[in-house]
Formats: structure tokens, C-alpha cells, sequence
């Protein structure tokens, strides 16, 4: 008798992809590749360490050739060991076939990664799992929103975080600037992203790090500043550029199709000058030391997204949350770990950002230099709505 496995399995997991119901086993396929098979069959799974229970599946007699598929096997992880990792482990993903009255027939193992708690996995694996890490329920959240608030009556009169309810995108802008002056106010030093010792992504400073450490880096600040946007109603965004982050709001009431898109020109044409559409800023403006006015780091963000070849991705966080991406829960240790320090901010006056002009004329970008072969190469290529055999309206 010979039977051939094939496993197909996620090569590293975390406790986001565990809170996501994404499947460790993927398929697992089998063929009888000679010999007659009368007697049905039983794989059994396990894993080193023990972060699910053994898993047995029930196989019905292979005839000669036969061929059978398990599908995403719906293997129950447990949170309390994803939890508690502070650092990544190697597993080993162990498969046994014996027949139901206990003959051995194939023993296989394949190396699994299991990652920390708040590893990032990247752009390479589910970007769209980069909202996981956007925690608007953390407890420090409501205390920015409380100082925000404040800003917002000491600029316009009337303190009330009230999103997309006047339907005035001035009024969301200095939503997002009270958010982005109130963070600012933590101090929160800049610093390069913690040890991963990973090959993809990065560790992630969650809430009750940045608060309680003080320190971030560009990504951490931005999806800080997402988490209190969302808090406070407003749908924000996280832009992917290379080895940066920053972030974003929409200033109208909507999202885009999809959680991950790669065109930078659905944020440009919405950011362009008069058009009041979307706000972009850097979120590193927001850190001890490099702290600028929320225009200046809006100007930044501009001046970032016009870098040729630089822009990867970005991420609709509402449209995530449509798509059934939930933040990570709080994550918190009865005995002396996981316990959030809780600095108090230094409350300064802050500059009144610029007004906007609804009925503003929009402007023009300043022209980037590009050889003609580039010119060709995006014309050629473009799959934008600049294209007008994509974007054409039948009459």
C-alpha cells in the first residue's frame, strides 16, 4: 500500500489570525497511489507546542487512485497560549495516517512559526489584518477624546465629537487636529520599531505600551491615532509607503470597495487642493521632540504621497470592520504584568488649524519629472480611473 500526503498549512499563526477563525490546516490531500485499501483510515494532527488539541479526521476506504481532499479543517486554537507569548516560538505541525485497526502508514512533520502576541505579519500575509491592531475600546482612548473635545470647544465654540453629523467637512478635519493635538500632548518619544527577531512585519506598541513606555514609532502612532479616530466615529486610514506609515481620515461620510487597495491616485485626486474629500497626515508629528502643527504634518503627508515609486498600499479600517475585522482584545495579566501607566499630559495651547473652503477652486499639483519610457510604461499599464476605457460612462 502506498499513500502519498500532501499538507498545505499556514506557515506562521498569531493570536489575530486565531481571533479570525483563519484555518492553520489548509487542505490536506491524499491519494492511494497503489494497493486496495478495505478498511477506513484515520489522520490525527497535533502540534508542538500544544497551542491546539490533537485533531483527528475519519476516512472512508481509498480505492486504487483515489484521491481525497480535507478542506480548511476547522481546528479550534487556544487564546490563553497566544496570549501569553511574548516572543516568537518555533512548532512542529505533526501528521499521523493509520488504518482503523492501528496500522501506521505515514508519519510527516513540517515546521510552523508561532508568533507573539503583537506581531505584525505584514503586507505579505493579510494585509487587511493590520485593523486587528486598531483598539478604540482601550480605556486611555476616551481620555484623549476627553481632551480633544476640549480643543474642539476652544476652537469652534462647541465641544462635541460629533463625526459626520453636520455633514461639514471642516468641522471633521478639526475633529482629526484636536485628536492629533491631544496625542501630541502624551510625549511620546520617537523609536524604531521593538525586536521582532521575524523575517516579515514587525512587533506592534499597542495602547497600553505606548502609554505606559512612551514611545513609538511611525506605525505605532498611527495606528494609535486610528484607534481614537474610530473611537470617536470618524473612519480612518492607514497609508503603506516604503519602511513607512502614516494615516488618514475621510472627510465625508464614506469608504472605499475594498479594506486593501494599491492606487494612490484614489487618495491623491481625493486630497488634491480643494477637494475636501480625504485628510492625510504624518502621524510622526505627533512624537516628542519632532512635534509639528497638524497643517504642517498634513503638508508632509502631501508632499510624501508625490514621491515616485514610493507608494505600496493603503487601508480602509471601516471597510476592514465590514469585512469582519476586529481589533485584538485588551490584552491583561492579574499579577504584575500587562498593568498600563498611566502619564499625565501637559495641557498647551495649541494653534487653530486652517480653514477649508467648501466651494474652494480646486488646484494643481506641481508636475513630477518622469523619462518618456516611464511615461509610456504607465500609459501603457495604467489601470486607474485616469484610464477613460476603465472609467467610461455608456450614453
Amino acid at each position: 500500500m502506498s499513500i502519498s500526503i500532501n499538507l498545505t498549512c499556514t506557515p506562521s499563526l498569531n493570536a489575530a489570525l486565531q481571533q479570525h477563525r483563519i484555518p492553520v490546516v489548509r487542505d490536506i490531500r491524499l491519494v492511494n497511489e497503489a494497493g486496495v485499501v478495505t478498511e477506513p483510515l484515520q489522520l490525527t494532527i497535533r502540534i508542538s507546542p500544544e497551542i491546539f488539541p490533537e485533531h483527528s479526521v475519519h476516512i472512508d476506504p481509498l480505492p486504487p487512485g483515489g484521491v481525497w481532499h480535507s478542506g480548511p479543517l476547522p481546528i479550534p486554537l487556544r487564546w490563553e497560549e497566544l496570549a501569553s507569548l511574548t516572543e516568537g516560538v518555533s512548532g512542529m505541525l505533526m501528521t499521523e495516517l493509520s488504518t482503523s485497526s492501528g496500522e501506521l502508514l505515514y508519519t510527516g512533520e513540517q515546521q510552523m512559526r508561532i508568533l507573539a502576541f503583537d506581531q505584525w505579519q505584514g503586507l505579505a500575509v493579510m494585509p487587511e489584518l493590520t485593523a486587528a491592531f486598531i483598539t478604540p475600546n482601550h480605556p486611555k482612548v476616551q481620555e484623549v477624546l476627553i481632551r480633544a473635545a476640549s480643543l474642539m470647544g476652544s476652537w469652534t465654540g462647541r465641544p462635541a465629537l460629533d463625526e459626520y453629523q453636520t455633514r461639514n467637512p471642516d468641522r471633521v478635519r478639526k475633529q482629526a487636529a484636536a485628536i492629533y493635538q491631544a496625542l501630541s500632548e502624551y510625549d511620546i518619544t520617537y523609536v524604531s520599531a521593538p525586536p521582532s527577531f521575524e523575517e516579515h512585519g514587525q512587533r506592534i506598541r499597542l495602547c497600553d505600551q505606548l502609554f505606559s513606555q512612551g514611545m513609538g514609532n511611525c506605525l505605532d502612532m498611527s495606528l494609535l491615532f486610528a484607534s481614537c479616530a474610530e473611537a470617536a466615529g470618524l473612519n480612518p486610514l492607514v497609508v503603506f509607503t516604503r519602511g513607512h506609515a502614516f494615516v488618514g481620515v475621510w472627510l465625508t461620510e464614506e469608504t472605499f470597495p475594498d479594506p486593501v487597495l494599491d492606487d494612490s491616485t484614489l487618495l491623491t485626486k481625493r486630497t488634491a487642493l480643494g477637494i475636501h474629500d480625504i485628510v492625510l497626515f504624518e502621524a510622526t508629528g505627533m512624537n516628542r521632540g519632532a512635534a509639528t502643527t497638524f497643517d504642517h504634518a498634513v503638508e508632509a503627508a502631501d508632499r510624501r504621497m508625490l514621491i515616485p515609486d514610493d507608494f505600496q498600499v493603503f487601508l480602509d479600517v471601516k471597510r476592514a470592520r465590514a469585512a469582519q475585522i476586529r481589533p485584538l482584545p485588551l490584552r491583561t495579566l492579574t499579577s504584575d504584568g500587562w498593568v498600563v501607566g498611566e502619564p499625565e499630559p501637559v495641557h498647551t495651547m495649541h494653534d487653530r488649524p486652517v480653514d477649508i473652503v467648501a466651494d474652494q477652486k480646486p488646484g494643481e499639483r506641481s508636475a513630477i519629472s518622469h523619462s518618456r519610457q516611464q511615461v509610456w510604461e504607465r500609459r501603457l499599464l495604467d489601470l486607474s480611473l485616469r484610464n477613460s476605457l476603465l472609467s467610461m460612462r455608456i450614453t
